[in-house]
């Protein structure tokens, strides 16, 4: 699923002036993921958007989602689906 976010407080949220791509990734990278998660659940506007505008080689990988930049410099929000279930995903290993 792809979402828009909202750009300009995400920038803020995270410190970066807005446009800087590259300091924002760099920002994302030295934090927590599940940290990211949460700022990122909070800064999106709406679901299910098109893809034409999205610039498929600028992104920034977090956990399970990616920020993709588009051409027009809002930021999109896809999550990743992996292959696991819901328990798979959350389970932690036993130490016996």
């Amino acid at each position: 699923m792809l979402s828009l976010l909202d750009t300009a407080n995400l920038y803020i949220s995270f410190g970066v002036c807005y446009g800087d791509f590259k300091k924002l990734s760099s920002t994302i990278d030295g934090m927590s993921p599940s940290v990211v998660e949460y700022f990122l659940s909070s800064l999106i506007i709406s679901y299910n958007e098109h893809q034409e505008d999205i610039n498929f080689s600028e992104y920034i990988t977090v956990g399970d989602y990616t920020i993709y930049n588009s051409y027009s410099e809002e930021l999109y929000l896809k999550t990743v689906l992996s292959n696991t279930t819901d328990d798979e995903r959350y389970e932690t290993p036993s130490l016996f």
